[in-house]
């Protein structure tokens, strides 16, 4: 079950600046030539934290298209897999 952080206000959907802007610094040290997708499994798993707990029974579902990188989808899986253990414990 997914609960509200423990000063009790909804987490936001949005990074912190700090976060956002040390993504960026840290995407910009890759040595990757542009454009490049970067993400991160630790801000994937928040944002899906994030919104399962905003909305509670919905079903959160992932079109490979969008991203078919085979880390992504091992993260999604794992995510979703959590997400239905939790839900039926309830």
């Amino acid at each position: 079950m997914h609960s509200a952080s423990a000063s009790g206000r909804r987490p936001s959907l949005a990074l912190l600046e700090s976060e956002r802007t040390g993504l960026i610094t840290e995407a910009a040290s890759l040595p990757y030539e542009t454009p490049f997708f970067y993400t991160s499994r630790e801000v994937l798993k928040k944002n899906y934290e994030t919104f399962t707990t905003l909305f509670d029974n919905a079903e959160v579902l992932y079109a490979l298209k969008a991203n078919s990188d085979p880390k992504s989808c091992c993260t999604w899986i794992n995510l979703a897999a959590d997400s239905k253990r939790h839900r039926g414990s309830r």
